[in-house]
């Protein structure tokens, strides 16, 4: 009975750690992913650009645009956003801050994504390197022009890699479960999320755990994992490390010793 009970401690505490990292890093996941897309919408909605879209003559508009990039600079290098794009309806380019134009195909997309939003919602567009909100501008019930944000991911990995140690991972998976990105440096942004060659639904089945939180160890190749996620509006951020052998203590006795 001596060996058994500091073996159910020991997993409780272990759990209790995994689960605080993954609230952890959810929460300052959601804090970067958040202030981006209020961005996003506070610009889109706001005076300056309603102002624009009325101005009465081209000396107005063009006082105005300036006004619109000044505050897009500002904005810059903030919570990893380092471009901005506004574009016509048309196509034509408004303003771009930041980072080199993208290739004709996503800037079409971008416009397309933009337009099909309701005034005032933002759409997230995942990249290879970067997170895309876009939202339409909108005057008298139209959409005139499109407001693209973009965000390096590095602002995330920034976040996962702040204070865990070199043996965890720490990865981010999409609504459709494709990586966002992770702590190792080797997943791709886009790619569908594998833990112990498992899909996150697949995790959360053999888990039997819910859709919002989970913990448990699996065994994968013959090693033992200790997972934890926690998922927040539409993201998962799924928390991993090796886990230590366990013993049985006794002969014969399915118990571990830790």
């Amino acid at each position: 009975m001596l060996a058994i009970a500091p073996a159910r401690a020991t997993a409780a505490t272990e759990r209790v750690a995994m689960d605080a990292l993954a609230r952890e890093k959810m929460a300052a996941v959601m804090l970067v992913r958040t202030k981006a897309r209020k961005y996003a919408a506070a610009l889109a909605n706001g005076r300056l650009m309603q102002a624009y879209l009325s101005a009465a003559t081209q000396t107005e508009a063009e006082r105005l645009k300036s006004r619109i990039i000044a505050t897009l600079k500002t904005l810059q290098n903030r919570y990893g956003i380092e471009a901005f794009r506004i574009i016509w309806r048309n196509g034509d380019v408004l303003a771009s801050i930041g980072a080199a134009q993208p290739p004709m195909p996503r800037r079409r997309q971008e416009l397309a994504q933009g337009l099909a939003q309701t005034s005032g919602a933002v759409l997230m567009l995942l990249g290879t390197d970067s997170l895309t909100f876009v939202t339409p501008v909108s005057r008298d019930g139209k959409s005139e022009l499109v407001l693209s944000v973009e965000q390096h991911l590095s602002a995330y990995e920034r976040v996962l890699t702040h204070g865990i140690p070199g043996h965890m991972k720490v990865m981010i998976v999409d609504a459709n479960g494709r990586i966002v990105t992770d702590t190792s440096g080797a997943a791709r942004s886009g790619d569908t999320a594998r833990i112990a060659g498992m899909t996150i639904d697949d995790l959360r089945m053999r888990l039997s755990a819910g859709a919002a939180e989970g913990a448990g160890f699996l065994l994968h190749e013959g090693h033992r994992l200790e997972v934890s996620y926690q998922s927040v509006d539409g993201w998962t951020v799924i928390a991993l490390q090796a886990a230590p052998d366990r013993t049985p203590c006794l002969r014969g006795s399915s118990t571990s010793c830790r």
